[in-house]
C-alpha cells in the first residue's frame, strides 16, 4: 500500500485522475515518513513504483470517440414525387478578407431544385432545425431526409427535430460521399459555377449571390427528373 498512501498524502484525489507521470509531480520530495517508509522518492524505484501503479489498476481509463447518431440504415427507395426525399450538406468558402463561412444546402432529389442555400459564419443544429421548419411552412414535409453524419446534424437539435416532425433521417455510411450523390453533383456545380467565379467582400453579398444564382438554377431545368418531365409533358 505504499503507492496509494504516498498518494494519499499528497493528493487523495489525485491516481483517479491523473496519468502516472502527472502523480508523480503532484507528490512532494519532503513528504514524511508513512508507515515506516522513506521520506523522499529519490530511494524508491520508478520501475517498483510504475509496477505498483498498475497493481492497484489506477491508470486512468481512455475515453473512447463521441457517440454519433446512426439513424437508418436501409437502401433508400427511389423518390417519385416532390418531398420524397431531401439532401442536406454544407460547402465552405471565404471572403476576401480572410473569414469563412459555411452554406446549408437543401436540395428534392425527385424534382432536383435546390431548395435552400443558407450561407452564414456558423451554422449549428438549432439553426439547421429552423432553416427545415421554414422550408416546412413553404414546401410541406418531407418523407425522408438524408445527409453526412457532420456534428451539426447529428446533434441532438435535428434529433430532436426530426422525432417531433415524424420525418425519416438517413445518415450515410462514413465516408460513403457517393451515398448521397445528388447533393454532392449539386455542391460541385455550385462551387464550378459560382464559389469559384465570385469574390465575396461580405455575408450579405455573398447571400445575394447565392439567391440570384439559386433562382437561375431552378430555372434552367438542364437537370429534369422523372417528375419535371412528365410534369411538362402533360402540360
Amino acid at each position: 500500500m505504499l503507492l496509494i498512501d504516498l498518494l494519499n498524502a499528497a493528493d487523495p484525489k489525485a491516481f483517479f485522475t491523473c496519468s502516472f507521470d502527472d502523480l508523480i509531480e503532484k507528490i512532494p520530495d519532503n513528504l514524511v515518513t508513512i508507515g515506516g517508509y522513506p521520506n523522499s522518492l529519490s530511494s524508491i524505484n520508478h520501475k517498483k513504483l510504475f509496477r505498483l501503479y498498475r497493481e492497484e489498476k489506477l491508470a486512468v481509463r481512455r475515453r473512447g470517440g463521441r457517440k454519433r447518431a446512426i439513424g437508418t440504415r436501409a437502401p433508400m427507395t427511389v423518390p417519385m414525387a416532390p418531398n420524397d426525399r431531401w439532401s442536406l450538406d454544407f460547402v465552405s468558402d471565404q471572403l476576401t478578407d480572410g473569414r469563412r463561412f459555411r452554406i446549408l444546402t437543401v436540395v428534392d432529389d425527385c424534382t432536383r431544385e435546390c431548395l435552400a442555400l443558407v450561407a452564414d459564419t456558423s451554422l449549428s443544429g438549432p439553426r439547421v432545425a429552423r432553416e427545415l421548419d421554414r422550408l416546412m411552412i413553404e414546401r410541406g414535409k418531407p418523407k425522408m431526409v438524408v445527409s453526412d453524419n457532420g456534428s451539426e446534424l447529428t446533434s441532438n437539435a435535428i434529433l430532436t427535430w426530426a422525432d417531433q416532425s415524424r420525418v425519416a433521417w438517413h445518415y450515410i455510411a462514413p465516408g460513403k460521399p457517393m451515398q448521397n450523390a445528388f447533393i454532392e453533383s449539386f455542391n460541385g456545380r455550385l462551387r464550378d459555377e459560382l464559389l469559384n467565379e465570385t469574390l465575396f467582400t461580405s455575408l450579405a453579398q455573398a447571400r445575394v449571390a447565392l439567391g440570384c444564382w439559386r433562382a437561375d438554377y431552378n430555372r434552367a431545368s438542364e437537370h429534369p427528373s422523372v417528375y419535371v418531365v412528365e410534369e411538362k409533358r402533360l402540360c
